[in-house]
């Protein structure tokens, strides 16, 4: 007689990894383009706050540093800043600046309920 083994399920993104924080990267890309497209056709800010709350809990659940965050969220405003002013034809678009301490506030509330005033001023 033969045992045969089933064969383990395959691993989804929300089980933990044994070996350090979970790497949650196809996630992590996907709210990032989300992020992007979001801010490319100029979304409304509940829209935004809704991704950077995602953004937040997924940092969160792998242990990532909320600075390392930071710096990716200033890179997707600035570029989508970019785009924006490429194709506008007035103007009247948002600042980068602002746009981006707004959603840095969100994420900063969302990761930790605490103010990274200090990270906004960079």
């Amino acid at each position: 007689m033969t045992v045969t083994q089933m064969p383990s399920p395959p691993m989804t993104e929300l089980q933990p990894q044994t070996d350090g924080p979970a790497l949650l990267t196809p996630r992590k890309d996907r709210i990032e383009q989300t992020l992007a497209r979001l801010l490319a056709r100029d979304a409304t800010r509940s829209e935004l706050r809704e991704v950077v709350y995602q953004y937040a809990d997924l940092h969160r659940i792998q242990g990532m540093e909320p600075e390392l965050a930071v710096t990716s969220l200033k890179l997707i405003v600035r570029r989508a800043a970019s785009a924006r002013r490429a194709t506008a034809l007035t103007d009247d678009v948002d600042t980068a600046d602002e746009t981006m301490a707004m959603m840095i506030r969100w994420y900063s509330r969302r990761y930790n309920r605490t103010g990274m005033s200090t990270l906004i001023a960079d």
